[in-house]
């Protein structure tokens, strides 16, 4: 996790103030996943349903699903049983992202 602030930061986002928590997942094959967290400006609050524009959305298959929801259950998700036996963790906005 890395912090990124200052005049460039403020420069490429036209956000004055603008400091941000950064952290990147290296994936299979070298890709990168960025995930951002603004810590300012504060943002607004916004309906989080899953279907509303802004809300992001992410899905990862893993080996060994128990270890995985030992891992973020106590980091504020829940774990949800779907129909077919597939088990999913879902992970809601609100839950520290990084």
């Amino acid at each position: 996790i890395r912090q990124a602030k200052g005049r460039r930061i403020e420069k490429i986002l036209q956000m004055p103030g603008a400091s941000l928590r950064i952290s990147n997942v290296i994936t299979p094959g070298n890709g990168n996943i960025e995930f951002i967290e603004y810590v300012a400006p504060r943002g607004t609050k916004i309906d989080l349903k899953t279907c509303n524009m802004g809300v992001a959305h992410l899905v990862f298959e893993v080996d060994n699903i128990q270890r995985y929801t030992m891992t973020l259950l106590p980091r504020g998700s829940s774990s949800t049983i779907r129909p077919y036996g597939s088990r999913l963790v879902l992970s809601r906005a609100g839950t520290p992202a990084i």
